[in-house]
């Protein structure tokens, strides 16, 4: 995404990812985990981290988030939701820009709450 891009509204870069995940204590127990992160504009790598962190977003809160959001303050029945907002630290791709991270998963599903409390380190 370029800088024209952003001008015109479509807002900030990101990069997304979704992964199906399984207890390992049994395979039936599943989940869905997603992941957003901003990136840099377009043609900016070069320019260094201090031209990536003046990019930087906090946070932005995706549909997708803001749906799972009120789900779980409605405390939906048969469904787990679990998210966590953080800023990409000060090595990361955009220093001070979002990473978030949101999972649903079933009820028997054992979620290791450090995955939100240490989120991952990207370059």
């Amino acid at each position: 995404m370029t800088q024209d891009e952003i001008n015109d509204g479509l807002g900030s870069p990101f990069a997304t990812t979704k992964f199906a995940c399984h207890s390992a204590t049994g395979i039936s127990e599943k989940s869905i985990m997603r992941i957003y992160i901003q990136i840099p504009v377009t043609r900016t790598i070069a320019r260094g981290i201090r031209a990536q962190a003046q990019q930087a977003v906090p946070q932005q809160t995706h549909t997708e988030l803001a749906a799972l959001k009120r789900l779980a303050e409605q405390n939906t029945p048969h469904e787990n939701i679990g998210y966590h907002e953080v800023q990409q630290d000060d090595e990361s791709c955009v220093p001070g820009g979002y990473i978030n991270y949101m999972m649903k998963f079933g009820s028997n599903f054992a979620l290791h709450m450090s995955i939100f409390i240490n989120p991952l380190h990207i370059t």
